[in-house]
């Protein structure tokens, strides 16, 4: 039978006398140690057993006791985690992982295992190809998806990752990918970078043909210029997707721009991943050819990616992931990932998601009563869009405040914005994600409005001439303490003391 790791505290007396040497032996000499460990976590609490069930000297546990090996990396995740405990995260691409879900499968990541089950490069994969198997059967059956009509890969390492690996399937390098533009309209910066002349600055860019259409003047999404710009570009691919995007996308009406100018439709779904599984905003299935999305974001999963597809596209998209961009593959991140997919059929889950866009209208609602304006009037998702133009201030001196406040948020060029420079932008993007996970309800959010308001208005009179600068000063500060005990009334997942360790 398999060995495993027992507690000491749970092995009977009678079992560790058991503990024999072999007739004629040194009595000095350590016993042989035949055993199969599994994991462990501290040398005084564990014991190992050989195949007669008898506790024997493992040579090989080489274990760090955390709390001693280096106080100063223990120290500064101690730091990290007391900062997160007392601020209000509203960076859209950031989430907690479901508490136990990513410690559980740590052991998976000792096997590097490069291919595919039933194809591996290295043998021992066995166990590997089951949990590979089993995470891309529960991916697929997140969206009700016939296996024998989709594919999908669950081996890319992000998003970004994804996207690149995608293109590589079924682009030959200066194919023309016809997106939403990056510089103003919300795209992604995987959708090709370009400085303010026009130049290529990103690998993306310099590899693929990138061309954009964009949003009408209330900011959504221009679908008629999406179409004039596909046929007179007649791209290769048409990307259905955004980075800083509030509302739902409409992607029956870009298969009809697809159809109708033989491209190949791709849906980005990075942020929005866990809340079209729940079913609160609307997939791209069956629409779309291709779909690509991020693991780590809504979803509440590992740092990873994912990359559905219609069968035909299969082999180039799993040889474009492997050997075409990845070696080995983080199997840790796959055992988690098939553990949130199943998590993500909960009721519980299913929840946090209507929580998380209802906190995200909550918030933006709030802040235009109190006069601010929300980029297209609100949201349908977990992410809102502020244009901070009217108060005569950029978006990176309103991230400062936000900084000694505690108050976490990313700023962002709006479609009004004449350059991509980050001292000229004039949006702030904030999501609801980490603040949901929390459990921030609705009256919470109307609180994170006011302090956003207020943030908004000590920001505005520091740049004022003559402002009383001491003053302003005591208010930033008052401020700082208020966010802090209000923080702090809410539990970081996982996190059951002060400190991790």
């Amino acid at each position: 039978m398999l060995t495993k790791n027992l507690r000491i505290s749970n092995l009977s007396k009678t079992l560790a006398k058991r503990a024999r040497r072999p007739a004629g032996a040194n009595a000095a000499a350590p016993l042989a140690p035949e055993y199969m460990p599994v994991h462990f976590t501290n040398a005084d609490e564990y014991v190992h057993l050989n195949k007669e069930g008898i506790p024997v000297q493992n040579y090989n546990n080489q274990i760090i006791d955390i709390q001693t090996y280096d106080q100063e990396v223990m120290e500064l995740v101690n730091e990290e985690a007391e900062r997160q405990r007392r601020s209000i995260d509203l960076i859209a691409s950031s989430n907690i992982p479901v508490a136990g879900i990513n410690e559980c499968t740590t052991i998976l990541g000792n096997k590097s295992s490069p291919g595919y089950p039933n194809g591996r490069f290295f043998n021992g994969d066995e166990t590997i190809d089951k949990i590979e198997r089993l995470c891309c059967k529960r991916a697929l059956e997140a969206f009700e998806l016939d296996d024998k009509q989709w594919h999908v890969n669950v081996q890319t390492l992000s998003g970004s990752v994804a996207n690149l690996a995608a293109f590589n399937s079924i682009c030959e390098p200066g194919d023309t990918i016809l997106a939403l533009c990056t510089k103003v309209g919300g795209g992604h910066h995987t959708y090709g970078l370009q400085d303010e002349n026009n130049n290529p600055t990103g690998l993306y860019s310099k590899v693929y043909n990138f061309e954009y259409y964009h949003v009408n003047e209330d900011s959504t999404i221009n679908y008629e210029d999406a179409y004039r710009k596909a046929l007179e570009c007649k791209p290769k691919v048409i990307i259905a997707g955004a980075s800083t995007y509030p509302r739902e996308i409409d992607w029956k009406k870009f298969r009809r721009i697809c159809d109708e100018t033989g491209a190949i439709m791709m849906a980005d779904i990075a942020h929005g991943f866990g809340l079209k599984i729940a079913g609160v905003n609307k997939a791209p299935f069956p629409h779309a050819d291709i779909v690509t999305a991020s693991t780590s974001k809504s979803m509440r999963g590992p740092r990873a990616g994912v990359i559905y597809c219609k069968k035909r596209y299969a082999e180039k998209v799993d040889a474009s992931v492997f050997p075409g961009i990845m070696g080995a593959p983080q199997n840790n991140c796959i055992g988690s990932l098939a553990m949130t997919f199943k998590y993500c059929k909960s009721q519980e889950y299913k929840e946090y998601c209507e929580r998380t866009v209802d906190n995200s209208r909550t918030i933006a609602s709030e802040l235009s009563k109190r006069g601010n304006k929300i980029v297209t009037g609100g949201t349908d998702t977990n992410i809102m869009m502020w244009d901070v133009k009217p108060y005569g201030i950029p978006a990176s001196n309103v991230m400062t405040i936000g900084e000694a406040l505690n108050i976490q948020f990313n700023c962002t060029t709006l479609p009004s914005d004449k350059t991509m420079n980050y001292k000229g932008q004039g949006g702030i993007r904030l999501g609801t994600n980490v603040i949901s996970a929390r459990g921030y309800q609705h009256d919470d959010c109307k609180e994170v409005a006011r302090y956003l308001d207020e943030m908004i208005h000590i920001s505005h009179s520091l740049e004022k001439p003559g402002t009383n600068v001491y003053t302003e000063a005591i208010a930033l500060k008052d401020l700082a303490i208020e966010v802090e005990e209000f923080a702090y009334k809410f539990p970081l997942p996982g996190l059951t003391s002060q400190h991790i360790f």
